[in-house]
């Protein structure tokens, strides 16, 4: 009768070791690290096909939304249910920002014409418009989901990312802030994952869930400086990030680390 060497047979012991290893790796970071979602509450007469149809960036996501949620008949869906969907899954809309106030001079550079116009109350803004201040001047917008930003003299800020998340409280807002300050009023995240504020400077970026703060950027000295009033700041620089406390802030110079809060 053959038999295995010894030598084979500690070989194949050692590879479904390997295997059984790397199996429960991947089992452990899949729990440690559940995607970000949206809870959907089911109402009268929905069934997953019109749910996917509104929400879903392809409808032909429905049959991955029906395994999720184990949903045995997708035609008929009992009011009250609560479906799980992935964020990354959500059509994206176009959102909008609106001028609230204005003080002095301030003019905007719209993306969809590239011609500068004059900023007054009520003007809504779009993804890639540029918001310029000149001295003595300020303006205050609003966005998609509430929160605000006054931007003081002598500032540029780009508005990068403006979208919503289908018909759902998700707001994605993203700037950049060339130069002068940016303060921030952000509303608190009630509905889940999926809210995103972010200013980003040429030194530093900042993102949060809720809090109020201010950022600068100074061209001259490619110098970013942050202060937290309420809440905590996530502050990102020279590919390492610091958390800032309320009552704390920090200065980021352009391709290095911020510094300790």
């Amino acid at each position: 009768m053959h038999t295995f060497p010894r030598t084979a047979t500690r070989l194949g012991s050692a590879k479904r070791s390997m295997h059984a290893l790397l199996l429960f790796l991947m089992l452990l970071f899949a729990t440690a690290a559940p995607a970000q979602e949206w809870h959907y509450t089911v109402r009268p007469g929905d069934n997953l096909w019109d749910v996917s149809t509104r929400y879903l960036s392809a409808v032909d996501y429905w049959p991955k939304l029906q395994a999720l949620n184990g949903v045995t008949d997708p035609e008929h869906l009992p009011p009250g249910t609560k479906l799980r969907i992935p964020v990354a899954w959500l059509k994206r809309l176009p959102a909008k920002a609106l001028v609230l106030a204005v003080q002095g001079q301030v003019q905007a550079l719209i993306a969809s014409t590239n011609k500068r116009v004059a900023v007054d109350p009520g003007l809504f803004l779009h993804q890639g418009d540029i918001l310029g201040t000149g001295p003595d001047s300020n303006v205050t917008l609003r966005f998609a989901d509430g929160s605000r930003v006054l931007l003081q003299a002598d500032s540029e800020l780009r508005l990068v990312i403006l979208n919503a998340r289908a018909q759902t409280p998700l707001v994605e807002t993203r700037a950049r802030l060339e130069k002068g300050r940016a303060d921030s009023e952000v509303m608190p995240r009630t509905t889940g994952a999926g809210n995103r504020y972010e200013i980003w400077t040429p030194a530093a970026h900042s993102a949060v869930r809720g809090t109020r703060y201010r950022i600068s950027m100074d061209p001259a000295t490619a110098t970013s400086r942050l202060e937290v009033l309420e809440g905590l700041v996530e502050l990102q620089g020279g590919r390492k990030t610091r958390s800032i406390p309320q009552g704390f802030g920090s200065l980021a110079e352009t391709g290095k680390p911020p510094l300790m809060p």
